[in-house]
Parts: structure tokens; C-alpha cells; sequence
């Protein structure tokens, strides 16, 4: 390894492979190693089950440790070595289960199961690992990796009830809300997303589910409780303002009611487009798992409308998602920060393929590359804006009506800096010189209209990888 972080390489060793199935798969996975692949080096390991944070039955279970991670920069020429970016990973932390000896591990995120991702997550975005989900996966019985209570998994903390996805606009926040409201109600299932959406549809229509979106004008009236007016209250036409529940003490009360104690979610979509510590009012402090109903420091409040006493139950929980483009988590309010679990879903190129020889995946590289340097990771691209592209059209269409006017939007209009992130050249956007009017006294500086091509140029994409070629120019 040592000599591979010096040169700058990694080599593949036929001789130290003996079957010709296992020569044969593995010269395959090399050969489909590319520039802007990520890499790592893992050492697999057996360690003890009390070093887990879970309890399993097994005396030992596999662990991976990353000893290097890396970028491609070379594919292979020789059948035997690529070139590549490394840089040393952090040896404390662990992936535990879901391991493999092989020389050559490929991990394909587009392929059905979860976990793939998952790891690839954990290897190079500094995710953390799921562990409760793992001891509910089906790989547990095949290996024998069953919890010692028989359940489908046990840990030391209960999963978290209050959870908050966080990241740029297009990293998929709204497909992981789906899908985590089916298996926080329904357990861990490898289904495919028609599948997930017709079940969080039929969950909402259960009630099990509810769905709302926080905006500048959502208050504590719309989400614990409100007066309103009801003539029916006050009798002979008149009106009279009557307390109502608001969506957390509906879904709480069908929580608080159901005769099994499934689980029920509550999901904020948006959640820090309003003033959070407005709308949640004294309700904050409820949000504690040991605060909730039946747990030992059970905190009750006496609504300010109402008068009644109030508890949030133990199987709610509450899902937010964040764009980070709007506000930083920096900014949240330190009380929330703390009863929240935070989990970020930053773009991830390596879910995109190359399409019409439109290298997708280095294209939103570049972007967000640029866009980190110019502003902050905050405000980058997501993966999911280009997910469903096909053809050179819909990535066209795509650039054009959505990327391109986002990044405007970032730069408040400033098309120079636009034109830096896609590449610095014409291909996309278009700028021509505007006459000055009689009597302009700005000492002949130059302005400029700018435009987004109809037609991109042939080279644009290939430029806006490689850096544009006018010199930052352009057209006039």
C-alpha cells in the first residue's frame, strides 16, 4: 500500500488468483475502472461482538477498516495498473457485517440492494452505518448474524425517533422520506420505489403518515393548536373562536390510540422555511425521547388554548427534510440541534451514467466543484436533477430550465461567475455587449446581456469538464 500511495498507483496481481472464474471477473472490474471512480483500500477483519454497539449472537463478525481512499485519475492500459488520487482515511472507524474478501470489491450504487450505496456512503462520504437497519436485513440469517432476543435486531439506544435529512436541492431528500416512513411503519424491506410510494400513499390514507410543509407563514395555531371560528359553538348564528388541534395533535392522538403501538411519522417537508422555535412553542422540550409518554422523565404541558395536558407518544416520530441551499444547519436553534438527528444526503455523482457520451457524473463533479469554491457546499447540485436523463436532449433540457437558472440564482445573476462554473466558455450561455445610452457617464465600462444558448455547442459539456477555451471571452 505504501508503494501504491507513493506512485500513485494500484496494481492488480493475476498470479495470486487461482481459479480462472475469479481471473476473468475480477480483470472485468478492472477493466471497467475509469477516471473519476472512487477507490479504496480495505483490510477485513473478525472482531469480538462486544466491541458492537448491538447485540448478536455470534462471538465474532467481519469488519472492514479503509485503510486508503482515492480517485482514479488513469484507467488501465496494461490489464494490471490505473492511476490514482489517494489520501489516507480515517482507521477508527469501522463498517461492521456486509463484508467481502474479494481482491476486487465493485460496488454499483444502481444495483437493488440498499446497503451498496449505504457503504459507498459510509467509504468516501463519511456516513455513518446504519447498524439497526443491518440487524434487520436478511444477510444476518444467511450468516448466522441473529440478535440474541430473536427480534430482528436489538441495539443500546432505541432508533431515533427525531431525524432530520438534510442537503443541497436534488439530492433525492423526498424519495428517502418515502421510504423511510415504509420502514419505520412497516420494517426493513427491499422494494422497488412504485412499491415505496404505494405504500406511503396507502400509510397516509391509514393516517399513520402525515405530510406538511413549513413556510414563512406557519405557526405554533397550524401546528399544535389554534382558535378558530366556529358558529355552531356560539349559538344563534354568532361566532365563537373555538380551540383546534393542529397536525401534531392529530397524528399524536391516532399514535396515542392505536392498539399495537405502530409506529406513526409525522414528516416536515421544509422545515427550516419557518421559525421553527415559533411553531414548535413549548412543544420543543416534548421532543426528547426520555420526555415521551410511558418513559421515565415523561414531560406533560398544559396547552395554552386548549388547557389541556399534552404528551407526545413513544412510536411517533418526526421526519424533517432540510434544503441546506435555503439555510445552513449552522443556523438552526441550538435547543432543535440537539433533539435532532442529523443525516446529510449530499450529491452523489456515482449514481449517474454516462449518457450520449455525456460523462454525467464528472459534469456534476465539476459544477459542484466550482460551486464549493465559490460559495460553500451548501449550495451545490444534486444527483437526482439528472437521474431520469436518457438522451443528450433530456440532459440539454435539464441544463437548461433548471441547473443553469439554479446557479443563476446562487450567483444573484452574476452570469460571469455562472459561465466560470459551467467551464468558462460560450457552449452554454451567451453574452452580448449592450450600447451605451446618450449621455452614460460609467466611463465607457462595458455591459453585457446574457442568454442561455438554445442549442448548446457540440464541445460545451467536454469544456465544462476540462475548462473553456475563449478565455473567458465569449461571444459579442
Amino acid at each position: 500500500m505504501e508503494r501504491f500511495q507513493e506512485q500513485g498507483i494500484w496494481e492488480y496481481f493475476e498470479d495470486e488468483v487461482k481459479r480462472d472464474s475469479e481471473r476473468n471477473l475480477y480483470l472485468k472490474h478492472l477493466k471497467s475502472m475509469k477516471p473519476g471512480d472512487g477507490i479504496a483500500i480495505k483490510e477485513v477483519k473478525q472482531v469480538s461482538r462486544d466491541e458492537l454497539e448491538y447485540s448478536i449472537a455470534n462471538k465474532f463478525v467481519s469488519c472492514i477498516i479503509f485503510l486508503a481512499i482515492g480517485i482514479i485519475t488513469e484507467a488501465c492500459k496494461d490489464n494490471k495498473t490505473i492511476k490514482v488520487s489517494w489520501h489516507k482515511a480515517d482507521h477508527d472507524r469501522k463498517w461492521y457485517c456486509f463484508t467481502d474478501r474479494s481482491i476486487i470489491w465493485r460496488m454499483d450504487p444502481s444495483e437493488e440492494e440498499w446497503w451498496r450505496t449505504h457503504l459507498i456512503h459510509f467509504a468516501f462520504k463519511n456516513g455513518d452505518q446504519d447498524l439497526e437497519r443491518m440487524l434487520k436485513h436478511k444477510q444476518f440469517n444467511r450468516h448466522g448474524y441473529k440478535p440474541e432476543d430473536g427480534r430482528a435486531g436489538s441495539t443500546r439506544s432505541n432508533l431515533h425517533l427525531n431525524t432530520i435529512l438534510y442537503g443541497p436541492p436534488g439530492t433525492g431528500k423526498t424519495y428517502v422520506t418515502a421510504r423511510r416512513c415504509v420502514e419505520l411503519c412497516d420494517g426493513s424491506k427491499n422494494m422497488t420505489y412504485a412499491k415505496i410510494a404505494d405504500r406511503f400513499r396507502q400509510l397516509r390514507r391509514e393516517g399513520r403518515v402525515e405530510f406538511v410543509t413549513f413556510h414563512e407563514s406557519y405557526g405554533y395555531e397550524d401546528f399544535i393548536e389554534g382558535l378558530r371560528p366556529d358558529r355552531k359553538a356560539g349559538g344563534s348564528g354568532t361566532l365563537r373562536l373555538v380551540p383546534v388541534p393542529g397536525v401534531l395533535r392529530r397524528i399524536a392522538k391516532r399514535a396515542r390510540r392505536s392498539e399495537d403501538g405502530s409506529p406513526h411519522v409525522l414528516v416536515i417537508d421544509e422545515i427550516n422555511r419557518a421559525n421553527i422555535s415559533k411553531v414548535l412553542g413549548e412543544l420543543v422540550t416534548l421532543l426528547e425521547e426520555d420526555k415521551r409518554e410511558g418513559k421515565d422523565n415523561e414531560l406533560a404541558v398544559t396547552l395554552p388554548y386548549s388547557g389541556k395536558k399534552f404528551t407526545l407518544p413513544a412510536n411517533l416520530h418526526v421526519l424533517g427534510t432540510m434544503n441546506t441551499a435555503d439555510r445552513s444547519i449552522a443556523l438552526l436553534d441550538t435547543a432543535l440541534r440537539r433533539r435532532f438527528l442529523f443525516e446529510e444526503m449530499p450529491p452523489e455523482p456515482e449514481q449517474l451514467k454516462e449518457v450520449d457520451n455525456i460523462d454525467l457524473p464528472n459534469v456534476l463533479r465539476k459544477i459542484n466543484e466550482r460551486l464549493e469554491w465559490f460559495i460553500d457546499r451548501d449550495h451545490v447540485v444534486g444527483h437526482a436533477w439528472l437521474m431520469g436523463a436518457k438522451t443528450k436532449e433530456d440532459v440539454n433540457l435539464i441544463m437548461r430550465k433548471k441547473i443553469i437558472p439554479l446557479i443563476a440564482e446562487y450567483f444573484h445573476e452574476d452570469w460571469n461567475q455562472v459561465r466560470a462554473v459551467l467551464g468558462g466558455g460560450s457552449g452554454f450561455v451567451t453574452r452580448t455587449r449592450l450600447n451605451a445610452p446618450p449621455g452614460d457617464l460609467n466611463d465607457g465600462e462595458p455591459r453585457y446581456s446574457w442568454t442561455i444558448n438554445e442549442e448548446f455547442s457540440p464541445d460545451a459539456y467536454s469544456e465544462l469538464i476540462n475548462g473553456g477555451n475563449d478565455n473567458g471571452q465569449g461571444s459579442e
